[in-house]
């Protein structure tokens, strides 16, 4: 999410971890820690995908067959 043109809203904050608003997509969630943006997740769109790594991650399983995915990970990165 590199070329963000409005401010975002910042709707939660717990030391370094801020979340806020997309104000390109008013659904869209993204968890910035430390200045660097690690989650993102359309709440109206959940099969919008903001990360370069994610589309990728999409593109790998829709050629294997993988018809479902549940990732349950750490880090504070989405899959």
């Amino acid at each position: 999410m590199p070329h963000r043109q409005k401010r975002a809203r910042t709707i939660a904050q717990r030391g370094d971890l801020i979340a806020e608003v997309d104000p390109r997509r008013p659904s869209g969630r993204l968890l910035r820690q430390a200045g660097m943006d690690v989650s993102y997740v359309d709440l109206a769109d959940v099969t919008h995908l903001e990360f370069d790594y994610m589309r990728w991650l999409r593109i790998v399983l829709h050629g294997a067959g993988a018809r479902r995915v549940l990732h349950i990970g750490g880090g504070a990165c989405a899959l």
